[in-house]
């Protein structure tokens, strides 16, 4: 009788170590899970940029004309894609576009060249997911049209910029001819010095 109780001693404990582990494992599954779908949100808003900025392009192609450009234009025209018909973006803030004229605060709306430039803000970005977005680069490359960010109202744009923001932080490269360099990851670390709700506006040209 002695041996059966130890028998269901040790299958009780084997069955409590099993469980933890499962425990354990699903734990780290479930982390694995949540920064693959971090991952995977970041590129896709990233794509949604290029994607929104494209619908810009064509939503002005006729008259080049930005002045008229906002959320509520855009809706009108169903010219937004599907996925952010709301005007939202994948990591779950808003995006608000317009005319650079329009850009709040600093803007010199005395500038002949920013009515014919346009904005586009992402907001309410997590600090990994901002840093990731500044340091992917693919608007730091010759024809990409990007002009500035303007990264938590501080501004980063070139020496020879179109644009004439109210104050400069940081310069990027001088020749606009040469291949931009994008933001390092401690240049973006320093962009992106909020913990949930860092918003990044792109001035396109």
């Amino acid at each position: 009788m002695a041996v059966k109780n130890n028998e269901q001693g040790r299958t009780m404990i084997e069955m409590i170590l099993y469980i933890s582990i499962l425990i354990v494992m699903g734990a780290v599954l479930a982390q694995t899970a949540a920064r693959i779908f971090k991952r995977y949100n970041v590129g896709r808003t990233s794509q949604q940029l290029i994607d929104i900025k494209k619908t810009i392009l064509m939503f002005t192609a006729a008259d080049e004309d930005y002045t008229k450009l906002s959320n509520q234009a855009l809706q009108d025209a169903n010219a937004v894609p599907l996925d952010m018909a709301n005007m939202q973006h994948a990591l779950g803030g808003r995006i608000i576009v317009g005319p650079a004229t329009k850009f709040p605060d600093d803007t010199n709306d005395d500038s002949p060249n920013n009515k014919y430039m346009f904005f586009v803000t992402f907001d309410h970005i997590d600090r990994a997911s901002c840093v990731e977005l500044l340091s992917q680069g693919q608007f730091f490359t010759t024809g990409s049209e990007m002009d500035t960010l303007n990264v938590n109202n501080n501004w980063w744009n070139y020496k020879y910029s179109l644009f004439m923001p109210g104050s400069t932080k940081l310069n990027l490269p001088d020749e606009r001819h040469l291949t931009q360099q994008r933001l390092n990851v401690n240049t973006a670390l320093e962009a992106c010095d909020k913990k949930t709700d860092n918003v990044i506006t792109w001035i396109f040209s």
